[in-house]
């Protein structure tokens, strides 16, 4: 295991933090690395938020996006049967 670090935050966020690893019955650790996970996330998808509308409002850039999934859909059905049907689980039956 790597060495764990130290990190100092104030007495009302450390009493908030040992409540509610209460509540959860986890450790503070567990709670915050949960914490830092769901950030990570949440900071992702508003940056990748943020470049879609950028591409979204231009109107060149957007064209080229859906020629793109255009494109990347033909690739995608190369290899399919015309009589492929796909069912929600993933399996496939073929039609007559």
């Amino acid at each position: 295991m790597a060495q764990a670090g130290v990190v100092r935050i104030g007495r009302e966020h450390q009493r908030t933090l040992r409540q509610l690893a209460e509540r959860m019955g986890e450790s503070m650790r567990a709670v915050v690395e949960k914490a830092i996970d769901e950030l990570k996330r949440k900071q992702f998808f508003e940056e990748f938020n943020t470049a879609y509308g950028t591409i979204r409002n231009d109107p060149k850039a957007w064209k080229e996006e859906l020629e793109e999934r255009r494109y990347s859909a033909e690739v995608l059905r190369d290899d399919l049967e015309s009589k492929e049907i796909w069912s929600e689980d993933g399996s496939v039956i073929i039609g007559g």
